[in-house]
């Protein structure tokens, strides 16, 4: 049985009690990097997604655990 929320940046949303889509809004970034970076898609190392990376270690959203993996 796969475990919910693997992911590192899923699961302290989840923990926070925090939507992506409004933080996202919130913040007037597009979801779509929030999700990208969520996904392991984006890396987070360069242009938007740097900047939202940025922005998730400010209210510790960023998992320290996901540095290591990308």
């Amino acid at each position: 049985m796969r475990k919910k929320y693997q992911n590192p940046i899923s699961r302290k949303f989840y923990e926070a009690g925090i939507n992506m889509t409004g933080w996202a809004r919130k913040h007037g970034i597009p979801k779509f990097y929030v999700t990208q970076l969520a996904s392991g898609q984006s890396k987070g190392t360069r242009g938007n997604s740097k900047k939202v990376v940025e922005l998730l270690k400010v209210e510790g959203l960023w998992a320290e655990d996901t540095d290591k993996a990308a």
